[in-house]
């Protein structure tokens, strides 16, 4: 399983401003003196999607009109006093059994989960060179950002401006085929809790808006641009993001409702 933003969005992964004249100018400012303890994601959709099949039966307001939706799944991150990961916890809709995976650390080693992960210097994923897994390599800054990764047939580069990414490209090696991920940022609000911070750095602001080009053996991309769009709660701190995925024949709205304990 990754755990990892992309954006995945994102991984994982993937956010754009509300509308300007409603919501912002009259949002309350983040309150930065929260350490975070706890961060809980749900996922939500308003298409019933495999392999949930999740009851669409809650209204939401997006983009100013009612819109049914449903949950997808719950993910909780824990965090320990050095703010690494601890614990993640997820929990599907439908006919399937929660995972909690428990994490601690030693000097060069994450231990838990599905297996232990070797770590570097940084405290960071250490290349992957055993003859049971994916060979990987992982190249990083001075900050702990990662700015390249190679896999076998596959490279990543990663560009950081400013402590932001800003532009990310995959590399086919065979095809040199390739994937181009261009981020825009709200750079007067903080970024959402990292999830894996065992991965590096993420970005230090909210990301408002992902571009992506798929260029395939062509210099004649295909594009798909997702505004991302936030709701906060008392706090300042993000209680709701949502877009809307344009890049299937049928458009849907993808959200994700977060809640924080702090310690």
């Amino acid at each position: 399983m990754k755990i990892r933003t992309s954006l995945a969005f994102l991984s994982i992964s993937l956010v754009v401003f509300l509308d300007a004249c409603t919501v912002q100018d009259h949002r309350p400012g983040p309150d930065l003196s929260c350490r975070v303890l706890t961060f809980t994601a749900i996922e939500k959709s308003s298409r019933s999607e495999i392999p949930y099949w999740q009851p669409l039966d809650e209204t939401a307001q997006l983009d100013g009109k009612p819109v049914q939706i449903g949950t997808k799944y719950t993910e909780k991150y824990t965090y320990d006093e050095q703010n690494r990961l601890s614990q993640y916890y997820r929990n599907p809709t439908g006919n399937f059994s929660p995972t909690t995976l428990n994490y601690s650390y030693e000097p060069g080693l994450m231990k838990g989960g599905y297996s232990d992960i070797a770590l570097n210097d940084q405290g960071l994923l250490a290349d992957i060179t055993t003859n049971t897994q994916v060979p990987t390599y992982y190249t990083y800054n001075a900050e702990g950002y990662l700015i390249r990764k190679e896999t076998p047939g596959l490279v990543y580069i990663y560009t950081i401006v400013d402590g932001n990414l800003i532009n990310e490209e995959v590399r086919t090696v065979p095809t040199q085929s390739k994937m181009v991920y261009e981020y825009e940022y709200d750079l007067t609000r903080p970024n959402l809790p990292n999830i894996a911070p065992q991965e590096g750095k993420t970005s230090k602001n909210l990301p408002t808006k992902l571009t992506t080009k798929n260029y395939d053996q062509s210099n004649d991309p295909f594009v798909h641009v997702y505004d991302y769009k936030y709701e906060y709660d008392e706090n300042g701190r993000v209680k709701r993001r949502y877009f809307l995925e344009t890049s299937v024949s049928v458009p849907y709205y993808r959200i994700t409702d977060f809640t924080y304990t702090c310690r």
